[in-house]
């Protein structure tokens, strides 16, 4: 099922439309304090799970969109669960008589078109705002106006450059009735019939959708649901210089409002929040546009339903990406940063192992083929938060080395955990490597007997020594046993402990329990229902087993990873032979604290899968990290998997190309994102690369980051 050299022991937007933006409905009058809770109606329609993500968008003007050819750093911004990923260009008005002014003037222009292949290469959709649509409410009553216009916006999507998403209309002084507002639905609807499928088509509806009077608010929230040709609907707030006050007073629109519009529109809904903090003197009443953005995004952290987040709105050429406006956003989000990168030589180098650096860079070890003093050497590899490497050492002989594993330790530096032949008392030793800061080596200790031994993961323990998990064919009571020892802080043996029977047993992962002592994961064939099933042990302190479970079926089964969860139980990873859709299945199971199983999730297709990681997510879900040969591009495929609380998939995301890639670890970035270790043979240098990816929030790397 799984082969990891070195290390392992070798066995074998968005549907629809616009994503949900934009709610900060917390201080609103009939909303109350504290966090919002769906109701069940809201639940029931299937609009989307509570989310942490939250989107930033900018409604903006020309000038201020090509501004990008200039600057287009200014727009890489990314937080924890947010990201900005939707700009809307006001781009041309309605004259009378229902013409557009110049609909095509300016798309010629060169900073347009970088500009917007600027856009796609982050994943940032770039919209076309058509206003003054409807104005008067009479223009759209007349066949040969709504002809003309139908016209006009199928022309300006056509010449929009490669970028361009789509085209908005600006619906204004419309009421939800008449002939006016029939024309509207018909124009809609042969602009989205001529309109190629990929591109959007939007809406931006007016007042009536949420005016004070409950008449006329139930009115407006029906007449939206008829916007049926509209890929996305946009409601915006009531007025631009009443909307923020001050930080505290986010909008007019009621989480009821909200609520009723989500089932009506599903995640066709934008609801726009007109943030003119980020334009001084727009709005007079805002002395401090960053204490109002930071209110914004606060309100939407509180306030969130439903994927529902903030829209950063700022009035045609007001400044929205003004220095100053910039200056406000900068307050409250931080930059993101997704990247692809190999290392490596003309020959077989892999990474294993994953830390995060102290200075936002990460820390990958593994085995190199192509540098160093044997056939292998274990590997060290420093970057900076880019994925550009600062520095990279080797160890080893003349034999074959490597390393599983990396810990951070508490002076800065690292623990690698792994394997030699080049030293040590038998064919293979377990190995331990502590390092300074910069990667060189503090001590060396090998670990074992006469046969083969090998350290899979190893922790700082709280005085300072350390556990280290893995097998031994030294001692116990088989083939093999899982083997865990406990050292002191220069890696001198303390006590050893062997977990097994008469066949083939070994742990992959030991990690720290909430409640106390330590939680191993790995692989037994003495106890369980098949040819071998994945084991969860919990120890105390001092090594002694408080509980052991095993968990499978008659075929092939294991589990690679295991995290704490809070309460005392955890979460694993590993892969199954004796359930889900193919020959072997990525794996999740939850435990209580007492390691009875609380569920259990599979993943895969016809081929071989595999999960080797897995990370507790901020919103209570999961993200897992391992290979796929069922979906993907080549033989085998890296492959991250999101799930929610109770282990069903959100979204998964393959990464490689007709090589064998795989990634065998994965953290939680401090931006929202994720970071997987591996090896590609699609890419690099060599026969193989270690491999570093570094993802947004939504799994996604962005050409040419």
């Amino acid at each position: 099922m799984g082969n990891r050299r070195g290390s392992r022991l070798i066995t074998g937007l968005l549907a629809g439309g616009l994503c949900l933006l934009v709610l900060a409905s917390l201080g609103c009058q009939t909303g109350g304090a504290g966090a919002y809770r769906p109701r069940r109606p809201w639940e029931a329609a299937g609009v989307g799970r509570l989310s942490q993500d939250a989107v930033v968008a900018v409604y903006t003007g020309p000038s201020d969109f090509l501004s990008l050819a200039s600057h287009p750093e200014a727009l890489a911004f990314a937080a924890p669960g947010r990201e900005l990923n939707h700009i809307f260009v006001y781009f041309c008005n309605v004259q009378a008589g229902g013409r557009l002014s110049s609909p095509t003037s300016g798309l010629a222009d060169a900073r347009l078109a970088g500009a917007a292949r600027w856009a796609q290469r982050r994943g940032v959709e770039v919209h076309l705002v058509v206003g003054g649509v409807g104005a008067g409410g009479t223009s759209l009553a007349s066949p040969e106006t709504r002809g003309r216009l139908k016209d006009a916006i199928l022309e300006l999507a056509a010449a929009a450059p490669r970028g361009v998403t789509g085209v908005q209309l600006c619906v204004e002084g419309l009421r939800p009735e008449g002939p006016a507002f029939e024309g509207l639905l018909e124009l809609l609807g042969k602009v989205r019939e001529k309109l190629p499928p990929q591109k959007k088509l939007g809406v931006a509806a007016p007042r009536w959708a949420w005016d004070g009077k409950e008449s006329e608010w139930q009115w407006g929230q029906a007449a939206l649901g008829r916007l049926g040709p509209a890929d996305y609907v946009v409601v915006m707030n009531r007025d631009w210089g009443k909307a923020l006050r001050k930080a505290e007073d986010y909008s007019c629109l009621t989480r009821d409002m909200v609520e009723a519009l989500a089932l009506t529109l599903g995640n066709r809904l934008v609801v726009g929040i007109p943030a003119c903090a980020a334009t001084p003197g727009h709005d007079p009443a805002v002395e401090n546009p960053v204490a109002a953005a930071a209110g914004l995004l606060r309100a939407a952290e509180v306030g969130r339903i439903g994927g529902v987040a903030v829209h950063w709105y700022a009035p045609q050429d007001a400044g929205a990406l003004s220095p100053a406006g910039w200056d406000a956003l900068r307050a409250v989000i931080t930059p993101r940063v997704t990247f692809a990168a190999t290392f490596g030589g003309p020959a077989s180098d892999c990474a294993t192992g994953l830390q995060p650096a102290p200075d936002g860079g990460y820390v990958l070890a593994g085995w190199t083929d192509s540098r160093g003093s044997g056939s292998d050497d274990a590997w060290l590899i420093k970057t900076d938060a880019g994925g550009r490497e600062v520095w990279s050492r080797t160890f080893g002989g003349a034999g074959s080395d490597g390393a599983s594993a990396v810990a951070a330790t508490r002076d800065g530096g690292c623990l690698l955990a792994g394997g030699t032949e080049s030293s040590g008392s038998g064919g293979k030793d377990a190995w331990l490597i502590k390092t300074d800061p910069t990667g060189r080596e503090v001590w060396s200790r090998t670990l074992g007997g006469a046969g083969k031994d090998w350290a899979y993961c190893a922790l700082e323990a709280p005085d300072g020594g350390y556990l280290v998990a893995g097998y031994t064919e030294s001692s116990g009571n088989g083939g093999s046993d899982a083997w865990l020892l406990r050292t002191d802080p220069a890696g001198n043996e303390v006590w050893s402990r062997t977990f097994g029977g008469p066949g083939w047993d070994w742990l992959n992962w030991v990690e720290p329990a909430t409640d106390g002592g330590y939680i191993l994961a790995g692989r037994t064939e003495s106890f369980g229902a098949g040819d071998g099933d994945a084991w969860v042990i919990k120890i105390d302190t001092a090594g002694r087993e408080a509980w052991s479970r095993t968990f499978g079926g008659p075929r092939d089964d294991r589990a690679w990873c295991v995290r704490p969860l809070a309460g005392g139980g955890c979460i694993v990873a590993g892969c199954t032979e004796s359930t889900g859709a193919g020959g072997a299945d990525a794996w999740l199971i939850k435990l209580d604290s007492s390691g009875k199983e609380v569920w259990s999730r599979t993943f895969g297709g016809p081929e071989d899968d595999e999960a080797n990681s897995v990370q507790p997510t901020a919103d209570g879900g999961y993200v897992v990290a391992g290979y796929t040969r069922s979906f993907g591009a080549g033989e085998a495929d890296a492959w991250l998997i999101s799930t929610d609380v109770n282990g069903r998939q959100i979204w998964s995301r393959t990464f490689g190309g007709t090589g064998e890639d795989r990634a065998w670890a994965v953290l939680v970035a401090a931006d929202g994102g994720f970071v997987l270790a591996g090896e590609t043979q699609s890419f690099g240098a060599g026969d193989g690369d270690a491999w570093l990816i570094k993802t947004d929030a939504a799994g996604r790397v962005f050409e040419g980051e």
